[in-house]
């Protein structure tokens, strides 16, 4: 016997169990793609040997076999997209398309930061430099055009103070440019309720070079603060960048920070929300206040880049660049990548003495740096030695830049 009249064997018995029966049997050959003949053949067995009665019998065949065959339904889109990990090793990909390096690139950056340290202020003069083309505190704008401004927060009182800090009111051409900046205090219905089609509406109608949406507890709320956290924060952003991409446009989301110590170094660890925002965006940039300066904390996919320290100057424009922002820590622990690159590993008293420090500061100092991820150590005890981690793209004894490793 074949495989087909095995099979049709197996339904047979099957359908003689008490719970089954004739109609069972029908629908199970015809899901089966037994043929009619092969169909009235079984019933012929089925009835004989369960005394069902012809007639009821060839009525359940007739019912099943009315029926299409059903078919496997097939996933929606195309199959899994295998790409192998040489190919993308090798590949040469575009660089980011940045308006004012580091700052501004096509994508979307989420800026946060306490309330009334100056977020917006800065963002205006972003906004600026792309409608006028001039540079932003000596760095460069490579692109020009109009800005679409979502100012769900402020009063236009509250804005109009700051476009007189940042634009050269007596200046009848910066005057007529402003017009370039269009500003939209009411969102009807907010991001992931139907909020993402009026922002594309709006973009489809000018061309824009920028967006900036003031702020995200405005535009788009959690439903209801429980259940998955993570996964709200992700949609929210990922629905705001999928618009910055197709738009080719550089997004700004002003958001604000949490109560988390400003010398926290990771500047993910600042913003209010879990890390799904931070994880669904293309750049986080956080301004904060810390041991009497103003830093400006960059983590971006697209750039590697020191935290710059920032000055305010209401009466010259806003915010000015002073340059990086270096503190004694981050130069001792320089001092230790670079005295372990030079020398190999060492214990911590060995180091204490090649860079001049107490070795309890020293010891300290690597236990943080060890967590970090910045050294490694080998050996228990008094045998215990510590060595700088390997960086692709950096020897070791060249100069030590905080861009290449984090410090």
């Amino acid at each position: 016997m074949g495989n087909a009249g095995s099979r049709t064997q197996e339904l047979i018995e099957k359908a003689l169990q008490p719970h089954n029966g004739g109609e069972w049997l029908a629908m199970q050959l015809h899901h089966h793609g037994v043929d009619r003949d092969g169909a009235n053949k079984a019933a012929a067995l089925f009835t004989t040997r369960s005394g069902t009665a012809p007639e009821a019998m060839q009525g359940f065949i007739e019912k099943a076999y009315l029926k299409p065959i059903p078919k496997p339904q097939a996933l929606s889109g195309a199959s899994l997209q295998i790409h192998m990990a040489l190919s993308i090793a090798e590949k040469t990909f575009a660089e980011d398309d940045f308006l004012i390096s580091p700052f501004l690139h096509r994508g979307l950056i989420v800026l946060g930061g306490p309330a009334k340290i100056g977020k917006t202020v800065f963002v205006h003069q972003l906004a600026r430099s792309v409608i006028t083309g001039k540079d932003f505190s000596a760095y460069e704008c490579n692109a020009s055009g109009k800005v679409l401004w979502l100012n769900l927060e402020e009063r236009e009182k509250d804005v109009q103070g700051k476009l007189r800090c940042v634009w050269n009111m007596a200046d009848e051409k910066e005057r007529e440019l402003m017009n370039s900046l269009h500003i939209v205090h009411d969102l009807p219905k907010r991001i992931t309720d139907g909020g993402e089609a009026l922002i594309r509406e709006a973009l489809s109608k000018e061309k824009y070079s920028m967006l900036v949406v003031d702020s995200l507890t405005a535009a788009s709320r959690r439903s209801n603060g429980r259940g998955d956290l993570y996964g709200e924060d992700y949609d929210r952003i990922e629905a705001l960048k999928k618009i910055c991409h197709e738009s080719n446009i550089a997004g700004v989301l002003i958001h604000h920070t949490n109560k988390r110590s400003a010398e926290d170094e990771d500047a993910i660890n600042l913003l209010a929300g879990t890390g799904g925002l931070a994880a669904a965006s293309d750049s986080v940039l956080v301004l904060v206040r810390t041991k009497g300066q103003k830093v400006l904390k960059f983590r971006s996919r697209c750039i590697e880049q020191d935290d710059l320290q920032m000055v305010m100057d209401w009466d010259n424009g806003g915010w000015h660049v002073e340059g990086r922002a270096v503190d004694a820590t981050t130069q001792q622990r320089a001092q230790i990548v670079s005295a372990l690159e030079a020398n190999g590993p060492c214990t911590p008293k060995e180091l204490a003495e090649r860079v001049g420090k107490a070795a309890d500061a020293v010891h300290k100092l690597l236990a943080r740096m060890l967590e970090k991820g910045t050294v490694t150590k080998c050996g228990e005890g008094k045998n215990t030695k510590y060595a700088a981690v390997p960086r692709f793209g950096r020897k070791p004894g060249e100069p030590f830049v905080t861009d290449t490793i984090p410090i």
